[in-house]
């Protein structure tokens, strides 16, 4: 089951995210700042970060879309498989893609 799902831009903004279960720490920050910021996660290598805070573990992946400048990432905590992870990002990647493929960065059905 998944703890947290987000959708935001690689300036930072978030455009969408739903917290099932509250986060311990900050496994969101820890993922931009280790990996994104510091682009360690090479292309074509697998998009997975563990975090752990206060003996709970998680695992985040997350895909990107840099023409739309978007990152999706998932939250689960690492005790649990959770075999849909991958598909439901490509999905949802996909949906972004086609549906604002030609707004230019501009996501008018998000308000800030």
């Amino acid at each position: 089951m998944l703890d947290h799902f987000s959708i935001f831009t690689l300036g930072g903004s978030v455009l969408w995210e739903y917290e099932w279960n509250a986060l311990v720490g900050s496994p969101i920050n820890a993922l931009v700042e280790q990996c994104l910021i510091e682009q360690r996660a090479a292309k074509g290598t697998k998009k997975q970060f563990s975090y752990t805070s206060q003996s709970v573990s998680y695992t985040l992946k997350w895909a990107q879309n840099n023409d739309l400048g978007l990152v999706f990432v998932a939250v689960h905590r690492s005790v649990l498989s959770v075999p849909y992870v991958e598909e439901l990002l490509k999905r949802v990647r996909n949906r972004f893609e086609y549906v604002f493929s030609d707004s230019a960065r501009e996501y008018p059905e998000f308000s800030e």
